[in-house]
């Protein structure tokens, strides 16, 4: 049953960075035509292959800085990370505000909220 849950949390991952992808350079026309023409430039640049038709491997990646940044950037506003256990607080904890956590207080972190935020770097 593990494997099978593992496999299928992986393949949930996997789609939602995909489809969150699509949909950010369907929108952004931009970052994916200079994608596509960073990737062009390294399929050209490649003498070993006749008319640059081969696969993007693992070993281009370092070829790739415009690519890995956008890549960053799906993850980054997408917030895919499962948020699979809820921490709680371990002790009173009194806040800026005035308010106060109570120990045992479940706490689900908005990270959406930090990952969106333009003043955060």
């Amino acid at each position: 049953m593990m494997c099978f849950d593992l496999w299928v949390t992986g393949q949930e991952t996997v789609v939602s960075v995909l489809s969150w992808g699509i949909a950010f350079l369907l929108n952004n026309e931009g970052p994916l035509a200079k994608m596509c023409e960073e990737i062009d430039q390294l399929l050209i640049s490649d003498d070993t292959v006749t008319g640059g038709r081969r696969m993007i491997t693992v070993a281009d990646k370092a070829q790739l800085p415009y690519t890995r940044a956008v890549t960053n950037e799906i993850l980054r506003c997408a917030n895919i990370a499962p948020q699979n256990f809820l921490p709680t607080v371990g002790s009173d904890v009194k806040l800026a505000n005035g308010f106060v956590l109570r120990e045992g207080t479940c706490i689900v972190p908005q990270i959406s909220v930090i990952l969106c935020d333009e003043r955060v770097n």
